[in-house]
């Protein structure tokens, strides 16, 4: 998860209400205090998060959002469901000396430990 590219598509979601007319139409709502995802309407019923930045876990190791979805009977019927994410940490750091100086070794010729 780490890394990745913005505009990269975290997830697809599929939302359905079994109601007919109003009742039945169906919106979601992203609920996030940051801008880093975006929710597109791919139709009536189908939505996809994407990314808007790029994610380092070496910065930030988890994120949360909130989804509220609801429809449009009277009264409406609603759902708040948080999520959160977190960033799978991959390989990207090198190992490094804490002191950039030269380092100097010296060892006795008949030590035996």
């Amino acid at each position: 998860m780490e890394n990745i590219t913005i505009n990269t598509a975290l997830l697809y979601l599929t939302v359905s209400d079994c109601d007919t007319g109003d009742n039945g139409y169906v919106t979601v709502e992203l609920i996030c205090s940051n801008s880093i995802i975006e929710l597109e309407k791919v139709n009536n019923n189908t939505f996809i998060l994407i990314t808007k930045i790029n994610f380092d876990r070496e910065q930030k190791s988890s994120y949360s959002f909130s989804l509220y979805i609801y429809d449009h009977g009277k009264p409406n019927n609603s759902l708040k469901k948080t999520f959160d994410l977190y960033l799978i940490d991959i390989n990207d750091c090198f190992p490094y000396f804490d002191n950039p100086i030269n380092y100097a070794f010296i060892i006795d010729e008949d030590n035996h430990k």
